[in-house]
């Protein structure tokens, strides 16, 4: 009997080594629109990974679009704040949630008045700026992102105006991303297991 006890405390234990660690480094996406598979001109997507458009605050002038364009999300001289929402993503059962969103600005001259800006709200809750989430002027590239996200509920919110004014400019984002990582309050630290 007392051989059969060993043994199973073996096997527990070799369970615990071979597959905590396996664990601990995956990395679990939740929600991502990348826009790759829409065409361009799309307004709204009602598949898997949805989302809706609000442009009543946007006075688009002669080229002004926001939409898909090229596999990213585009809005081009809409004199007024176009929004783009995600779908209310369901987090429950995740831990220490990310979000991160691709911005950039194209533009040969542009002002402080055009930006993007991205957001979030937990649990129905007021909209939370991203960290590198507000983009003014011609900044180039950037990544937006938060962590550490815990509820219920997600949604991920971007917010873009620009003026064309016969010189070029436009904003784009991409790869919409709602991920869980490893469980950090598991990782493997240094030193002895008994160490305070």
């Amino acid at each position: 009997m007392r051989s059969l006890s060993n043994m199973l405390r073996i096997i527990c234990f070799s369970i615990l080594v071979f597959t905590v660690p396996a664990n601990l480094s995956a990395q679990t996406t939740i929600w991502l629109e990348d826009f790759n598979d829409l065409a361009d001109g799309t307004q709204e997507d009602l598949g898997p990974t949805a989302w809706t458009i609000d442009t009543t605050a946007c006075n688009f002038g002669p080229i002004g679009s926001f939409e898909v364009s090229s596999g990213a999300f585009q809005g081009i001289d809409t004199q007024g704040e176009g929004r783009w929402y995600s779908e209310v993503i369901d987090i429950t059962g995740y831990i220490d949630v990310k979000i991160t969103v691709d911005l950039f600005m194209y533009a040969l001259i542009a002002g402080d008045d055009d930006y993007v800006r991205a957001y979030y709200s937990l649990n129905g809750g007021p909209e939370t700026l991203l960290t590198n989430g507000d983009q003014i002027g011609n900044f180039g590239s950037a990544t937006a992102f938060a962590g550490k996200i815990n509820g219920s509920t997600l949604q991920v919110i971007v917010k873009l105006t620009n003026d064309f004014l016969n010189i070029p400019r436009f904003q784009r984002f991409d790869n919409v991303k709602v991920i869980t990582g490893p469980d950090e309050r598991f990782a493997i630290q240094d030193g002895d297991w008994d160490d305070p």
